[in-house]
Formats: C-alpha cells, sequence, structure tokens
C-alpha cells in the first residue's frame, strides 16, 4: 500500500456535492449522473508539500494531492478521472479502489493509470529532491507498471 509518512496524512473527504456546487458550469446533468454512477466517495489522504516533507516546492508544483476514489466498477470512465485534476488545479496521485482491486492513476499531459492490482503491491515511493521530481517519479513509477507503457520523457 500506499505507504507515506504520518506528517503528510491529512484524510479530509472531497464530498461530490461540493465538486459539483463549485464547479457547477462544468457538468451538465448528465455529466453529473454519469460521475455518480462511477465514484462511491473520495478522499483526499495525503498532502505533499514542502511543509509536510520538508522538500522545496517548485515555480509549477507547491503541493501534490493523493486522492482516493473508491469507484463502482472495475471499468471507470477515464474522463472522470482526467476532469478531477483539471477541475481542481491541483497535482493529484489518485489511488482507485474497488472491492479488493487497486490501481494508481496520474494526469501528466494525459492519463496514465497502472493495472489493477492487490493492495500489497500498490507502491509510489517518494523519490526527488523537490515537489516537482517527486511528482516526475510518480508518473515514471506509475508508467513503469502499465501494461503498455508508452514512452514519453518525464
Amino acid at each position: 500500500m500506499l505507504d507515506f509518512p504520518t506528517s503528510t496524512v491529512i484524510h479530509r473527504a472531497l464530498p461530490k456535492t461540493s465538486l459539483f456546487a463549485s464547479f457547477s458550469d462544468r457538468f451538465t446533468p448528465k455529466q453529473r449522473r454519469h460521475f455518480d454512477q462511477n465514484v462511491s466517495r473520495m478522499t483526499l489522504v495525503n498532502e505533499l508539500s514542502s511543509r509536510t516533507l520538508r522538500l522545496p516546492a517548485t515555480v509549477d508544483i507547491s503541493c501534490v494531492y493523493v486522492l482516493h476514489i473508491a469507484v463502482k466498477s472495475l471499468r471507470i470512465d477515464k474522463n472522470n478521472l482526467r476532469l478531477l485534476p483539471q477541475l481542481t488545479g491541483q497535482y493529484l496521485l489518485m489511488h482507485l479502489e474497488c472491492d479488493a482491486h487497486h490501481k494508481l492513476a496520474i494526469l501528466y499531459n494525459k492519463l496514465y493509470e497502472t493495472d489493477w492490482t492487490d493492495p500489497e503491491h500498490l507502491t509510489a515511493p517518494i523519490h526527488g529532491l523537490d515537489l516537482a521530481q517527486v511528482y516526475q517519479n510518480f508518473v515514471r513509477t506509475i508508467l513503469s507498471r502499465c501494461t503498455q507503457s508508452p514512452h514519453i520523457k518525464v
């Protein structure tokens, strides 16, 4: 499982109703129903920042949040996953869970995700000298665990 320092734990619920209310101009009723059909609940579980990790922020990245998303099916719509970082404007490492299956997803120009796995095989080590490097290494970790890893330079 993701084993981040306790200093990063925030465990803050992110209600779908709040998301819909905050970004009502970005959700049509059909999109809202579709999102609701895919996602059970969301929780911000970790904040990786200069305050919590003692790593310097960069011009681009001052914080990376780990968002736990309980999904209703193993076949989640990728558009719903792409939408979350775009709406919030935050750098997100998304940890998806469905029954006993887990996967990681991250948006870096496009959406990348691991295959579904058991929770004990789900890891994302924090490596880097600043938060941008940490985020880039999350991307590398996820790319290395994709069935068909696209070749991009991170």
